[in-house]
């Protein structure tokens, strides 16, 4: 069972069941994801985001990081905002994509923020930027459950 099914059959128990927020961990072959779900309804989930981790592989240099964003950012074009990378830091070996445009409010920026590191882990967050205190938060995302496959499926195909 691929990697989006079994999440998809753990967000589909939640719902049923209106259970707590809960973490929700899968593994296939080399990819792992953990998603901390904090609603769970027939139609999608909100979450404080996701880890990915892709194991098995030598580290990652800079360059490879580069082409695994270009890689997330072309295929990842059903998001509120399209992603494009943002920086790539060789001292920390890491790649960070943001929204190429970001959500504005009067009081606040809100963006995807994905980073990549060489040891293969992807981080994915939605984070807002306040304009009055000038601070960073997460904040929630919102995905339907056909989303969340997809982002899923698409991860596995994306990864190195």
């Amino acid at each position: 069972m691929s990697l989006s099914k079994k999440i998809a059959v753990e967000v589909d128990d939640l719902a049923k069941s209106n259970a707590p927020p809960i973490r929700l961990t899968a593994a296939e072959g080399p990819h792992k994801i953990d998603l901390a779900v904090a609603l769970a309804t027939p139609i999608g989930i909100e979450c404080s985001g996701f880890d990915f981790q892709v194991s098995g592989h030598e580290p990652m240099a800079i360059a490879d990081l580069k082409v695994w964003g270009n890689r997330v950012a072309k295929t990842f074009t059903y998001l509120l905002e399209p992603l494009t990378i943002h920086e790539a830091d060789a001292v920390a070996n890491e790649v960070v994509l943001r929204s190429a445009k970001p959500s504005a409010k009067p009081d606040r920026r809100s963006y995807y923020e994905v980073r990549l590191n060489g040891s293969g882990a992807l981080h994915f967050a939605r984070v807002a930027f306040d304009e009055e205190d000038k601070r960073r938060k997460n904040v929630v995302c919102q995905f339907t459950n056909e989303v969340v496959e997809r982002l899923l499926d698409d991860l596995v195909a994306t990864a190195p």
